[in-house]
């Protein structure tokens, strides 16, 4: 049996457990000990199933804002030192998310400890995109060496910017890897060692520097390699207030600027996504849409497709039938019918609460780190629900802004301080979604400012080239008419949607092309405000172990070794 097709790298460590190495459609399996039954399925649940007890809001008070380091310092080394570890672990790719630089900076050198003399191992440097899309910004080679301490000097520095993290992957025909790693629980590395990382069936083979990789559904765990980076950092100091001015500008672009358009998906389904990815997130290209082949199916309707028809879809990842986690393709590989797709989320809120705000920014308005939602360290909280999150899971919320208590000013966190003496959050600073919650589109508040044919709009609080009635602040989402500048709005609340007045003399107004947000978003209450007494309460299973993140479940590691029966 190859060890590749196994998410714990190693026959040795998988035992009996339920697993799926053959990517059977409804999830992990194994042989059983019954002579009359061959082989079952497992129940393994999804990790929604994870019941935590109490929620409570951030206290607003004493919002001082702290760093993770002191102001106007940096690390100067990142990841773990240097030792042996006892397990050797596999060959699958690790991104190390918890390894993140918080300043800009270069790196300057590499250190790691060397279990294998033969093997060849891949550094790299990873760059998160937005929902699980992946930027390869360099990869070194790290070649045969004796056991034991290994110092790489490096031709050149290294660039980095604020989130960009460690990684570790090998060739598809590596058996032996290189650096050692460690889950705790070994006696040798404790629980607060340990880091987050996301393990996954990617090789050297299809890696390549400045590329972007869609990752998939996958799970997230908790190891630490043998293995560091010296850092020289660019200190900044952190502003005071909002918004963000004394941060880098690499910092202000990833996290202030808007989505591109059709580029990624306002809602979990993603029926509303127009992008033009045409491959699923194990690699595989997409059919397409009106080809029977190699996949013969029932023919598509025109209307089941954001553009309007089945040809413009072309092989796209889409979502016509409605699938739960979001847009799929049936794929041109004789061997796999059809795959879901890796499209991220758009990073940008669609109210002004963004209660339903799934992206991946983790900074808050003054730039500092966000701590994880499912981590009492460095700042102790109470529990948060699973449905206080749009994410499926409180785990998978990570350390992104959310909002699980409604407070007025939309997506926050906590502030990720090992210093911290008591609890401090802020907010983040997102903009609003190029999309409308209804036809109507009366909340409508993102910056779209010319109408379907192109034309661009005029602004609101102005009478040239066309006059009008003058409207008022109330008529608008946005605080004053002056705020509602040019864009697309819908003070009347025709049924045609958001329009404008146009800069045209010959074209009065005209309606705007404002896509579907493909979501409706709940009535929700207003924020607590009252603290209660934390309750930490233990999850049924162990938050990473006994669930699978995806409905084939190729990334489950736990310990179930029952069938369904």
């Amino acid at each position: 049996t190859d060890p590749s097709k196994f998410p714990d790298g190693t026959i040795e460590e998988i035992f009996n457990y339920c697993r799926n190495p053959d990517n059977e459609p409804e999830g992990p399996w194994c042989y059983t000990t019954d002579r009359d039954t061959r082989w079952e399925y497992c129940n393994v649940q999804p990790c929604d199933i994870y019941k935590s007890t109490t929620v409570i809001p951030p206290t607003s008070t004493t919002r001082k804002p702290k760093t993770t380091l002191a102001p106007g310092t940096c690390p100067n080394k990142i990841g773990r030192d240097p030792t042996d570890l006892p397990r050797r672990g596999g060959n699958w790719a690790h991104l190390m998310l918890s390894n993140s630089f918080p300043c800009d900076g270069v790196i300057t050198g590499i250190q790691y400890f060397r279990s294998d003399p033969d093997s060849i191992a891949f550094f790299g440097v990873w760059r998160p995109l937005g929902g699980r899309v992946f930027r390869v910004v360099k990869k070194i080679t790290l070649g045969p060496s004796a056991p034991g301490f290994v110092t790489v000097q490096l031709s050149s520095d290294i660039p980095v910017i604020i989130g960009d993290f460690l990684g570790i992957h090998y060739r598809k025909t590596e058996t032996n890897p290189a650096i050692p790693n460690s889950r705790g629980k070994d006696g040798v590395v404790s629980d607060d060692e340990l880091f987050t990382t996301i393990n996954l069936p990617l090789y050297d083979e299809s890696i390549t520097e400045g590329q972007d990789i869609n990752i998939g559904p996958t799970g997230r765990m908790k190891s630490t390699f043998a293995l560091s980076a010296n850092f020289r950092g660019n200190p900044f100091t952190p502003s005071l207030s909002p918004p963000m001015t004394t941060a880098s500008p690499s910092t202000l672009a990833t996290t202030t600027s808007g989505p591109i358009s059709g580029a990624c998906k306002f809602s979990e389904m993603g029926t509303e996504y127009r992008g033009t990815l045409s491959q699923t997130w194990s690699g595989k290209s997409c059919q397409r849409w009106d080809s029977q082949s190699p996949w013969s199916h029932t023919p598509y309707k025109g209307s089941q497709f954001p553009e309007g028809s089945v040809s413009g879809a072309n092989n796209y990842c889409r979502n016509p039938d409605n699938e739960q986690f979001g847009p799929w393709c049936f794929t041109t590989d004789p061997a796999t019918r059809w795959e879901y797709c890796s499209v991220p989320f758009c990073d940008c809120k669609m109210t002004p609460l963004g209660k339903m705000y799934r992206g991946s920014l983790s900074t808050s308005v003054s730039g500092y780190t966000c701590q994880e939602w499912d981590r009492q360290i460095p700042n102790p909280h109470p529990v948060f629900k699973n449905e206080d999150f749009p994410d499926r899971t409180v785990k998978e919320a990570g350390n992104y802004c959310r909002n699980p208590t409604n407070e007025p000013g939309g997506p926050w966190c906590y502030i990720d301080d090992p210093k911290a003496d008591t609890t401090s959050w802020e907010y983040c600073l997102l903009d609003y979604c190029d999309c409308k919650l209804d036809n109507i589109g009366s909340d409508y508040q993102g910056t779209i400012s010319q109408t379907a044919d192109g034309i661009q709009c005029q602004h609101w609080d102005s009478q040239t080239p066309h006059s009008h009635p003058v409207f008022d602040a109330s008529q608008f989402p946005d605080s004053t008419v002056k705020e509602a500048s040019n864009y697309c709005r819908n003070p009347t609340g025709i049924i045609t949607g958001p329009w404008c007045y146009t800069m045209n003399p010959n074209v009065v107004s005209a309606v705007c092309d404002i896509p579907s947000c493909g979501v409706t978003i709940p009535t929700t209450p207003g924020p607590s405000t009252t603290p209660t007494t934390p309750q930490i309460t233990t999850p049924k299973y162990g938050p990473q172990e006994e669930c699978k993140y995806s409905h084939m479940g190729k990334e489950y590691m736990g310990s179930f070794s029952k069938t369904s029966s």
